[in-house]
Parts: structure tokens; C-alpha cells; sequence
């Protein structure tokens, strides 16, 4: 399939809001730890730690997943790894 897709737009979008979702995981998971912390004391640290590691994740989210790195003027380009995103078979 020759063109470009909504896949391409969102792999590209994905990208240049990795550094937002890596801070709302981490917000979002810490905050729900620490609530936690004082009835399920395990959760609460399961979900801190878990906070932390997907903030990691979402950071480093082209070393897991070879994703286009376009700028925001370049969405309409197709992504060069359209076919198989996540590099299996």
C-alpha cells in the first residue's frame, strides 16, 4: 500500500509527545501509589515503581519500537516501518 495512512500520522504524532506521556504516566502512577500506600502498601509501591519504569519506557519508546522521527510539519509523510511497526517476523 503506497501513500500515506492514519497509521503514519499516529506513529509520527506518537513520537513527538513522548516526553508527555512519559511525565502523565509518572504523575498519574505515582500519584495512585502514594494514595495507595496507606491501606495496600504493596500496590502503593507496585504502582510507583510501575510509574517510574513506563515513564522510562515512553522516554526511550524508539529503542522498543522503530518509529518515524518527523517533525510536526512532516506528519504526511508515510512511516518507514508502516508494514511491520514492530519489527517481528
Amino acid at each position: 500500500m503506497n501513500g500515506v495512512g492514519w497509521l503514519d500520522v499516529l506513529i509520527n504524532f506518537f513520537y513527538e509527545w513522548k516526553i508527555a506521556a512519559a511525565i502523565l504516566s509518572v504523575v498519574v502512577l505515582c500519584t495512585a501509589g502514594i494514595f495507595a500506600l496507606g491501606r495496600m502498601r504493596m500496590l502503593g509501591i507496585g504502582l510507583i515503581i510501575g510509574g517510574i519504569v513506563l515513564g522510562g519506557v515512553f522516554m526511550n519508546i524508539e529503542r522498543f519500537v522503530t518509529i518515524s522521527q518527523n517533525t510536526t510539519n512532516n506528519y504526511q509523510q508515510p512511516a518507514p516501518n508502516r508494514d511491520n511497526p514492530f519489527n517481528r517476523g
